[in-house]
């Protein structure tokens, strides 16, 4: 099967290195293939300058399966309650 995820989302960088810790450690003990060690990648650790956590706060998300692809079948929406259509910001 085949299918598409889509978040529309306010991202922002975390600068506390408390909550970045705990990131890393949700990555450390999730299993495969979203799970792996940052330290790996980043091994001063999440105090490092060169390593970030990015905060995803979804206001609408969709998916659609191979049906929806094909024509077939209407999209899974899911919309926060709070939503209001969000400008695009430029980059």
């Amino acid at each position: 099967t085949h299918a598409v995820a889509v978040a529309e989302c306010r991202a922002e960088w975390v600068d506390d290195v408390e909550l970045k810790a705990h990131a890393w450690e949700l990555l450390r003990a999730a299993d495969e293939p979203l799970g792996h060690d940052p330290y790996k990648i980043w091994p001063d650790g999440p105090g490092s300058p060169d390593a970030g956590v990015l905060r995803l706060t979804p206001w609408r998300i969709r998916v659609a399966g191979m049906e929806t692809l094909l024509g077939r079948a209407p999209a899974l929406t899911w919309t926060a309650r709070d939503a209001a259509p969000r400008p695009r910001q430029p980059a």
